[in-house]
Order: structure tokens, then sequence, then C-alpha cells
């Protein structure tokens, strides 16, 4: 066997990853529905608000892995048809290891559709992370080839206009021939890449230019482009996710629009400059996936038409807005993400309560022995107890269903007559169904007493559950 099928057999012994993995896919998938169905239902207000609740979809579908990891799962058990076969379906990722066929004939083909889905997702993962890797690469080349602008009008008019949006961080302005249309790149160090044709431009063109850049760096979009790739790199199976980042790019522009036209400048001015730099396009947008440009021409005719509409336009939200969304979005999305619908299990029902049954037997056996014989009377034998009889425990159903396996150590105190008086847990199996299987049938078992000088006496024993799948039974060992 290769190392390469070493290694999935490895992951196939993992099946709670693969649980956890296909659950917050599926919550996350909803969570993308529903954050859609939203954006639906708002699309004639302010492309302000709208982007504002797409960023907080974004973010909230980015933290679903998260977050029942950080708050206490909410358990939900649910009976009915399609329920009960739902959990069939997850439950049957954990099924026994035995279907991983280690032979040369089956080979890769026959490991558990539960690994098949972990690589499939884990291979769209990394196929969107290396297009974001990549065109951060070629978006810092460009960067760090480009010629710094230190002063002159073009600084002149980037500095003023840096200091009426209230923009504190430190901004670089540069020049080259490597784009044909004006972009901002980097998170905490951004800079405003000009064509070389910024040289020529008048005043007016250089101030609608920098106030749109500018806006892109006031409301951080570099940083929204990473998170939206990041949700679609998690979510890369589900065209909704698509859908959300392209709507989070329009609707970015749209807003950086509306801060050129709110400060005053003519729309129908400002739609002339945008047409004229499309026209002076040779390459799209893909030269510089990880920006933020002014230009795109697939975008180009929904946001001329955003321009020159008569709507009424802001260039940001109240932060009573911004609060009051944040905190609905998390009433919304936290119990999605923590909640764990579980199918009432009948089977399960009636075993535990064959289990509550059987406890209160013992505890009537045990009241009904001799109380004169407790944990103190018991001595150190010479000749430890024989279990002569070992009532079987019984199987946990829903552990042999999911694959669960392991050793119970288990202490009794044996009286002289050989009948177990107490029963205690010495080593857990680390499985509490497991532990009260194997606890539970240990005041039937039957010993052969131990002996001191001769003479049966009052000790503990300690003997060994095993439960596997091998054959679904159990043994023991003294």
């Amino acid at each position: 066997m290769n190392w390469l099928e070493q290694s999935l057999l490895r992951l196939a012994d993992y099946p709670q990853l693969s649980i956890y993995l296909l659950t917050f896919l599926v919550k996350g998938s909803l969570a993308l529905l529903l954050s859609v169905l939203t954006i639906a239902a708002i699309r004639s207000t302010a492309p302000a608000k709208r982007s504002l609740v797409i960023r907080l979809s974004l973010a909230a579908v980015v933290l679903f892995p998260v977050l029942p990891l950080i708050f206490p799962g909410l358990e939900i058990k649910l009976t009915g048809f399609l329920v009960s076969n739902l959990r069939g379906t997850i439950s049957s990722i954990s099924v026994d290891q035995s279907a991983v066929v280690e032979n040369s004939a089956g080979g890769l083909a026959m490991l558990p559709w539960a690994v098949w889905l972990t690589l499939s997702w884990l291979a769209g993962v990394m196929a969107v992370s290396s297009r974001v890797a990549l065109g951060t690469f070629l978006s810092s080349r460009i960067v760090e080839g480009a010629v710094r602008v230190e002063d002159g009008p073009i600084m002149a008019v980037a500095n003023q206009l840096k200091h009426d949006l209230d923009i504190k961080q430190t901004i670089r302005v540069a020049i080259s021939g490597a784009t044909d249309s004006p972009f901002v790149f980097g998170v905490f160090r951004p800079t405003v890449m000009l064509p070389v044709a910024a040289n020529s431009w008048s005043a007016d063109s250089l101030r609608m230019i920098f106030l749109h850049e500018l806006a892109h760096i006031k409301r951080m979009d570099v940083f929204w482009v990473y998170v939206s790739f990041l949700a679609a790199a998690l979510y890369w199976f589900n065209p909704l996710v698509w859908i959300l980042r392209k709507k989070s790019t329009i609707e970015s522009d749209k807003v950086c629009d509306d801060y050129v036209i709110c400060s005053g400048t003519d729309k129908v001015a400002y739609a002339e400059h945008l047409l004229g730099v499309i026209r002076a396009l040779r390459r799209d947008c893909a030269s510089v996936p990880i920006a933020v440009g002014m230009a795109r021409k697939t975008q180009m005719e929904g946001r001329l038409m955003s321009i020159l509409s008569d709507r009424k336009r802001i260039a940001g939200v109240r932060r009573s807005l911004v609060v009051w969304t944040t905190v609905v979005t998390l009433l919304l999305v936290m119990p999605l993400a923590i909640v764990e619908i579980q199918a009432a299990d009948p089977a399960q029902e009636k075993q535990s309560q064959k289990e509550a049954d059987l406890k209160a037997k013992q505890m009537q056996a045990k009241a009904s022995n001799d109380d004169s014989v407790h944990s103190d009377d018991a001595v150190l034998a010479e000749v430890m107890p024989v279990m002569i009889y070992q009532e079987a425990p019984e199987y946990p159903e829903d552990a042999k269903k999911a694959g669960l396996t392991g050793s119970v150590w288990v202490r009794v105190l044996v009286d002289s007559t050989g009948a177990a008086r107490e029963a205690m847990l010495s080593k857990s199996s680390g499985n509490e169904q497991l532990d009260n299987a194997a606890l539970a049938p240990a005041y039937k078992n039957k010993f052969k007493p131990g002996l001191k000088d001769g003479k049966p006496v009052v000790c503990w024993v300690t003997y060994k559950v095993v439960f596997a799948l091998d054959d679904a039974d159990t043994t023991k060992e003294h």
C-alpha cells in the first residue's frame, strides 16, 4: 500500500471530522440561502445598506465552523420519518471501518464516502485558496514595480481628500504601466494604483478618481474581498456563495460611486469619466484579482444606471443601524450555528429504559443482601476471586452503529460467598455508553471467592470488558 492510501486510511479513522464537516456545510448553506433571500427583499434600499447586510452575511458564514467550538451546543431531538433517515445518513459516516479495504484490487475506490466527501471539500478549498494566493502575488508584483508618487498635483489632491474623508491610515500612491484602471491594494498599508494616463488627467478627474478609491479604503473593501473569498473557499460547491461574493463587489462600487456624487460631483460628468476609463482598458480586472478597482467592463452597465438614476444617495450608514443590524444577524445566525438536531431513536429510548429498570433491580438485590458486608471489610487475598459466571453486557445499539469500540475496567467487591456486593468503574473506555453497559450487569456476576489462610474472605477484584465490532460481542479478562 502506498503512502497516499495509508494517509487516506488514517483519515478514515476520524469519522467525527466528517460529521462536523457535513453539519457545518449544511447549516452554512442554509444561512447563505437566508442571506440571498434577505438581500433580494431589500433590493430597493440604498447600496450602502445592502452592502452592510452582505458583509454581515459573509462574516456569519465564515464564522459558522467556529461558533459551535466557542459556544455550547443546543441539542434538539425530533421525531419523524425524515429526521430519522437523516440521522441514519449521518450515522452511516461512522460505520465499521472494515469498509476500508486495503487490498490492491479495491484500492482507493473502496474508501468510504465520508473520506471522499472530506477530500473533495479540501480540494475545492485548496483551488480557491490558490486563486487568492495567485491574485495577491500578481497584485503585489504590480505594486512593487510601480513608481511612487511623492508630491505634485496628484498627491495634493490625494492628501486633501484623505483629510476630507477623515482617513487616518498612511496611504501610498503609485503609477504603473501594468494597469489600465485605478485600483486599491493592501489592507494595512493600502496603495492607490494609477495608470500612466493619470499624469495627463485634469484636477477634476483626479478628484473623482481619488474620491472613489479613498472611499474603498475608508470602507476597508480590500479586507472584505478576502472575507468573501474565504466564504467562497469554505462553500465553493454552493452557487449562492458566488452570487453573494459578486453582489458584494457590485454594491461596494456603487457605494463608492455615491461617495463621489454626494461630494458634489455632477453625475453625468462622473459617468462620462467612467466611460473614458473603460474605453482605455486593454485588460480586465483579472490582472489584479485581489484588489478593488474603479472600472470593470462586466459591471459597467449596472453602475452607470445606478449613477444616472434619481434615487436618494447616502455615502454611509449610521452607527446605530450597523449595531442593530449586527445584533439581528447574530440572533438569526447563532441558533442555527450551535443547534444540534438529533432524531429521537425509539430503540435507544427503549434501551435506556431497560438499563434504568436493570439498575433498579440491582439496587433492590443489593439492599436484600447481607448489609454487614462493606468495602471496609475487604482484605488482601492470597488467592484472588475467579469469575465463574458473567452476565453478558449488551452492546449499546448507538455505539455499535457509530462504530465505537473500547475497553472498560470494572472493580467489584466479592464477598465470602462469591457474590458481587459493590461495583465501580476502575478505568473508563472514554465513552459513557460503553462504561454504563459494562457496569450494568456487574452485580449478577458470580465468583469463586478469594482465599486467605485457606478461608473465603471479602476482597476486591478487577476485570476487563472489551467492546469490539468484529463479532459485536464482549469478552472479559481478569
